[in-house]
């Protein structure tokens, strides 16, 4: 890249969004935040226990038929998925 910004054109939580210059074009690059798959790792991580324990001690009194392992792990693919930017940038 020729002539990256210092400065972030936008901020997020998952990242930011720089201007560089590529073949001479003018392009937003999306930085992604150091340590954040680790950071998610260990979250999710913490997170499983809880759903497995939800499913054990959920008395379901409301009538609602909730899976908890299924929607930790609908939850953890959407994440991953999130941060996956060569994923992103095909799309």
């Amino acid at each position: 890249f020729q002539d990256f910004s210092d400065k972030p054109l936008a901020a997020a939580s998952l990242g930011q969004v720089h201007t560089a210059f590529y073949k001479g074009e003018k392009v937003a690059i999306k930085v992604q935040r150091a340590g954040l798959k680790e950071l998610f790792d260990v979250d999710l991580k913490n997170l499983k226990k809880l759903a497995v324990l939800l499913d054990k001690f959920d008395p379901k009194t409301d009538g609602a038929d909730r899976n908890w392992v299924s929607i930790y792990e609908e939850s953890e693919r959407l994440l991953y998925e999130e941060i996956n930017y060569i994923n992103e940038a095909d799309n």
